[in-house]
């Protein structure tokens, strides 16, 4: 869709821009689910909605560009970048333990954060930190394909692992119990 669409994948609001924006939301609203669904752990819950507000603020990022304005005040916005990367696998890792998620999705974090670290490669290698010996579009285009893939795989694992929770765990058994039956109605 990006190719057809005629915009430059690193232009505000091209489609891709729009895609991460929506997962990020998606992702939020996950977080917010399993932290509503916690309200017995307060631990547990206000881990959850730390998460889902900060993945918020990144899908607001994502659609109108903040950290493009830090570039003045740190000198360059992959600073935030780099941090953000640098504190995914302490997350993720914190997040799969919280969940007891089972290692399959473990696996497909580890994935995600592979192509997070291509896309943090590739976004830092156009000249901020060193320079990839590729043309600057396609360093560009590589870029964004490799966000794409990375926020897509975390979005695929954590709808896995949401699934999982709620088919094991009796989180959700006081709100089917409450719904009425459709059997009978």
């Amino acid at each position: 869709m990006q190719v057809y669409s005629g915009t430059y994948p690193t232009l505000d609001g091209s489609p891709l821009d729009y895609f991460t924006g929506g997962a990020l939301w998606i992702l939020s609203a996950i977080c917010l689910l399993n932290g509503l669904a916690r309200t017995e752990n307060f631990r547990e819950m206000a881990f959850w909605l730390m998460g889902s507000a900060a993945l918020s603020v990144l899908a607001i990022d994502e659609f109108i560009g903040m950290h493009e304005t830090t570039e003045v005040v740190a000198g360059d916005d992959d600073h935030i970048k780099v941090l953000l990367w640098a504190v995914t696998p302490i997350l993720l890792f914190l997040i799969h333990r919280a969940m007891n998620a089972p290692r399959k999705i473990a696996w497909i974090f580890t994935v995600g954060w592979l192509l997070h670290s291509a896309y943090l490669t590739l976004d830092v290698g156009d000249g901020d930190y060193f320079a990839l010996p590729f043309a600057l579009a396609t360093l560009q285009w590589a870029e964004d394909i490799c966000e794409l893939l990375f926020v897509s795989t975390y979005l695929f694992a954590f709808m896995l692992m949401t699934a999982k929770t709620l088919q094991t765990n009796a989180i959700c058994d006081p709100i089917f119990d409450s719904a009425p039956d459709m059997a009978r109605n």
